[in-house]
């Protein structure tokens, strides 16, 4: 069922694709995961990190997604060779912002790498036989936090969502094998609240076309995550820009302060309390089910960041962030749409307390 992919960033190139993966297998995998046969890790870079990994047998369903990654991306001979690859469920007090790494070892011992030149990959500083994958990709199986790139020009935050497949380079070819610093970034989580998503990537010498035109490149898919090394995506080789140990992070990002919005009608009009994640109310304010998000967004914004001095993400008590591309809807299409208990379950069916992305948020 192939889509197409929409850029929403020129730097990085970053491409968001909608209801391209089938919804036979994400409901396998949702399936899968109401077993309690997975296995829980934990890693420390600073913040605590659960993740619930539950590993599938390849089958047709997986080769469909490889396909269609393959088209969208435009590659060649690109789907992977290895038996088993792991969906994830993570909790946590999010990511350090990182760029993305592939342990070529792992990927050879399922998949022949030869055609793979090192001398155009960028390895990590501490762990050389980790290079960065020509594109990263982050497949959603429900609409809990999303992604943040600070060094982005333009967009920024991108929403998780169910079926969501989110893509972007981490290379101009003309300037390898450095990587590109715009392509950090780093996952927005919750304690409480699972994010389900499986994590994959591109093995090449030079960047895929991305834009359908028929022309293909060589390369290789594969799916981070093994049994030794479940979560190595998030390299702890780049969180030294913290401590003025990375040259490349000129500024500071600012700190997230995430805000749930808990709504409740009143007719035509509806009341909403702005809380921190750590249940600190922030704002109060009325106003019609006919307003746009970006016009409750900029009153917000007045309201607990007059000096500008925070990223302010907004999110559904669900963990659904409300990003760019929420603001032309109203409150209504995103808080009061659906039957009353779907309304319920999402007002209700989880507390995101403990929510964080960046090292830094406001959790009081």
């Amino acid at each position: 069922m192939l889509g197409r992919a929409k850029l929403v960033s020129n730097e990085p190139r970053i491409w968001v694709a909608d209801d391209c993966v089938s919804p036979q297998f994400l409901d396998a995998v949702d399936e899968a995961f109401k077993s309690k046969d997975s296995h829980v890790v934990e890693k420390h870079n600073g913040r605590k990190i659960v993740a619930r990994n539950l590993d599938f047998e390849a089958d047709a369903l997986w080769q469909e997604l490889f396909q269609t990654i393959s088209d969208l991306c435009g590659l060649e001979g690109a789907a992977p060779q290895h038996r088993q690859f792991m969906v994830t469920e993570v909790f946590g007090c999010g990511q350090d912002a990182h760029v993305d790494h592939a342990n070529i070892d792992d990927v050879a011992a399922g998949h022949p790498i030869d055609f793979l030149n090192l001398e155009k990959q960028s390895p990590s500083r501490s762990h050389p036989r980790r290079v960065v994958p020509t594109i990263s990709i982050i497949l959603y199986f429900n609409a809990v936090g999303g992604i943040r790139f600070p060094n982005a020009e333009g967009i920024h935050t991108i929403a998780g969502k169910r079926g969501r497949m989110i893509l972007f380079e981490n290379y101009e070819d003309k300037l390898r094998p450095m990587h590109k610093t715009s392509a950090l970034h780093y996952g927005i989580y919750f304690e409480t609240l699972p994010k389900r998503i499986l994590v994959l990537g591109v093995l090449a010498n030079e960047t895929p076309t991305m834009d359908q035109s028929g022309k293909t490149t060589k390369g290789l898919i594969y799916c981070a995550g093994t049994e030794r090394d479940p979560l190595f995506h998030d390299n702890p080789s780049y969180d030294g820009y913290k401590r003025g140990g990375n040259t490349w992070m000129q500024t500071m990002p600012k700190q997230d302060l995430i805000i749930t919005l808990e709504m409740t009608e009143k007719g035509t009009a509806c009341s909403m309390v702005g809380r921190s994640v750590g249940g600190r109310e922030l704002c109060l304010l009325e106003c019609e089910k006919t307003a746009e998000v970006r016009s409750v967004r900029a009153e917000i914004l007045k309201i607990v960041d007059p000096l500008k001095e925070w990223n302010v993400l907004l999110c559904r008590m669900d963990g659904q962030l409300l990003t760019d591309e929420h603001d032309p809807l109203t409150i209504s299409e995103c808080f009061f749409t659906g039957s009353a208990a779907d309304r319920a379950d999402a007002a209700g069916s989880g507390d995101v307390s403990g929510a964080c992305g960046a090292c830094g948020c406001l959790l009081a």
